[in-house]
């Protein structure tokens, strides 16, 4: 069986040169001076080992973990609130049918 084109395009490795200018463009230290406003910079990491970024780091894993915790909590806060309607919902139709099943045996039992 022979390979289709895009099998054979993915195992081409080679990177045609603009790909490997924009590369190395966007992968400098400070990208917003080169990137273009096409490719955000966020997607790009630069390596800091001083003590501002270690803190900004801790911070922003810190201020993400509350974030989480209090989503976590509005969540449930929300599930309940769906359980307790969804139960005052089920009960309205238990109450229906205990209804229902009374007014059918009160008929029969008439006749």
């Amino acid at each position: 069986m022979r390979p289709s084109r895009a099998v054979k395009a993915a195992l081409n490795v080679t990177e045609p040169p603009i790909a490997l200018r924009v590369i190395s463009a966007t992968a400098s230290p400070t990208p917003q001076n080169f990137a273009s406003s096409s490719m955000p910079s966020s997607l790009m990491t630069v390596l800091s080992t001083s003590k501002q970024t270690a803190s900004a780091l801790r911070k922003i894993s810190f201020i993400s973990m509350i974030e989480d915790i209090l989503l976590g909590t509005f969540s449930m806060v929300v599930s309940f609130e769906i359980l307790d309607v969804s139960a005052s919902y089920l009960l309205t139709g238990a109450k229906r049918r205990i209804r229902e099943v009374l007014q059918s045996h009160r008929c029969k039992s008439t006749k």
